[in-house]
């Protein structure tokens, strides 16, 4: 790599988080949001190289959980409805192995704040639509947005409340999607 820089810590540093910087652990303080910073790092890569064949990847932690917002993008889903399809707090799950029988159906408290969640994790992707922006725009300036491949990947999906079940590590099209 020509330059580097990567969290430090395992996953969903939003502010205030310890970033390897072409090797240094440099501390990036409250004010500083990870999406913003690190997709302004990659376009000003972009515009720094010269026009030559350029590999940039950008991997914001968003959405991840805990799903901390940039503060100009909190409560912007706040009117968003609830998710409810079919498959959630599924009442008959007598189809499904032991582990799953065993969960309950979550009350009201579980249910808002996985609703809470999935907004603060459409928030959180705010800023993710802004860093695209950012590469594209850099992309463009630097005359190079013609003859570039962008490829757009997810490392898995999340589930909500699908078949009672809130995260990810469940075999079920929400989980990795």
């Amino acid at each position: 790599w020509d330059e580097w820089f990567a969290f430090m810590e395992n996953c969903c540093s939003y502010y205030g988080f310890t970033a390897s910087v072409d090797g240094t652990p440099t501390e990036f303080g409250g004010d500083v949001y990870s999406a913003t910073e690190t997709a302004r790092r990659a376009a000003d890569f972009i515009l720094s190289e010269p026009r030559q064949p350029t590999f940039v990847l950008w991997a914001p932690d968003a959405p991840h959980p805990p799903a901390r917002p940039e503060t100009r993008y909190q409560g912007a889903f706040s009117e968003l409805g609830s998710l409810r399809p079919p498959n959630y707090l599924e009442k008959d799950v007598s189809d499904k192995p032991s582990w799953v029988r065993s969960k309950p159906i979550w009350e009201g408290s579980e249910r808002a704040g996985t609703d809470a969640l999935r907004r603060r994790m459409f928030e959180t992707l705010l800023s993710v639509d802004d860093g695209i922006d950012l590469l594209l725009d850099a992309l463009v300036t630097s005359g190079r947005l013609s003859d570039t491949l962008i490829v757009f990947t997810s490392d898995n999906g999340f589930l909500l409340g699908e078949h009672r079940m809130k995260g990810k590590p469940f075999p079920w099209r929400a989980g990795h999607r």
